[in-house]
């Protein structure tokens, strides 16, 4: 019975967490740029910072390995805050998060901890 109520409230703040981050895990790895359209051709970025070791590297769109794009992955990423084990890269990401197939705001929306929170409780 336990772990049919558990399942079930997975289930259910997975549907809402799909609601509130759908399509929001996304970034592209050149950090100046924030649209999958943007997110195209080379950068360069330096090793250690030093100046002297510039590297040239392609841009990708890549989504954060944990997210709510299906109720399927939210129930895996409300798993994994649910273990407390790296929760808390999942909640910046969260924050962090703008629109729909755009890349992240430092500190966008800061009210979304309350769903975590929630959930934990």
């Amino acid at each position: 019975n336990i772990v049919m109520v558990t399942m079930l409230l997975q289930f259910m703040f997975a549907v809402i967490g799909v609601q509130l981050f759908k399509g929001k895990f996304n970034m592209c790895s050149d950090l100046s740029k924030n649209t999958e359209e943007e997110c195209q051709g080379e950068f360069i970025t330096y090793k250690h910072s030093d100046i002297n070791q510039p590297t040239v590297l392609n841009r990708e769109w890549i989504r954060y390995p944990f997210h709510f794009d299906n109720v399927g992955a939210g129930m895996l990423t409300l798993f994994v805050v649910q273990t407390f084990e790296g929760w808390p890269q999942i909640l910046y990401v969260s924050i962090d998060s703008f629109a729909e197939d755009h890349g992240p705001v430092f500190d966008n929306r800061k009210y979304v901890f309350l769903f975590y929170m929630i959930y934990i409780i």
